[in-house]
């Protein structure tokens, strides 16, 4: 197994591609075998299309097309899942969202169970308590990526006061989509507001720096993961 290293930016000269300069720097100073998807260079097609919506929540149709299954195969082959990309507008890049409807599909990522009257009642209960309704998630969907460990590396344009002020979505990645995958081992690495800070090169450099300490900690296990 190896490393998956998801990034998403269309700049190359951009801090996002230092952090992913920083990110291969760690993993190949401790021999941890990787491979980079560069969403914007990859030519992937991130919009869903009515046919893969038709298969995933319609007709149930098994299968994918070409392109999904070769990207879900790097998916099931990794031990470990890296994501590195802005956030805009209290959100992930477009790019990366498509990546995620058309590749973490029901029946490779995750299954939902059946919907029973305990478990709407359970929901109804459990969604109004913070923090303790992720507890339900496991009751409502089987994750099928279970195992993988994952580290989130991303940049915020402004303050962490800004995420209290307008909005939380950036969390949904690692409180939505992996967890509901079944993925809850995940490693979180932020930086806001580089470009602002009156050291904003020393904030940057510093940053890199726990960036690559935290890639030294990936390691791709021996055995092929169940």
């Amino acid at each position: 197994m190896n490393t998956l290293v998801i990034y998403c930016h269309p700049d190359d000269h951009s801090h996002n591609h230092r952090v992913l300069e920083a990110v291969v720097r760690g993993l190949t100073a401790v021999g941890t075998t990787h491979e980079i998807l560069d969403l914007y260079r990859s030519g992937f097609e991130s919009r869903l299309q009515a046919g893969e919506y038709q298969r995933m929540f319609g007709t149930g149709a098994p299968g994918a097309d070409d392109d999904v299954l070769r990207l879900q195969a790097q998916v099931a082959q990794a031990a470990n899942l890296v994501f590195v990309y802005p956030v805009w507008w209290y959100a992930m890049p477009a790019c990366l969202k498509g990546y995620i409807d058309r590749v973490f599909t029901p029946g490779f990522a995750y299954r939902f169970l059946p919907y029973t009257w305990w478990r709407a009642i359970g929901g109804s209960v459990i969604a109004r308590v913070p923090g303790v309704r992720y507890l339900l998630q496991p009751y409502a969907a089987r994750g099928l990526l279970r195992g993988k460990r994952a580290c989130i590396f991303r940049t915020y344009g402004g303050p962490p006061s800004g995420r209290r002020l307008f909005g939380n979505t950036t969390t949904a990645l690692e409180h939505v989509v992996l967890r509901l995958c079944g993925i809850t081992d995940v490693t979180i690495c932020e930086l806001y507001a580089v470009h602002l800070s009156g050291d904003a090169a020393g904030r940057e450099r510093r940053y890199l720096a726990r960036v690559e300490r935290i890639a030294r900690t990936i390691r791709n296990p021996d055995a092929v993961l169940k």
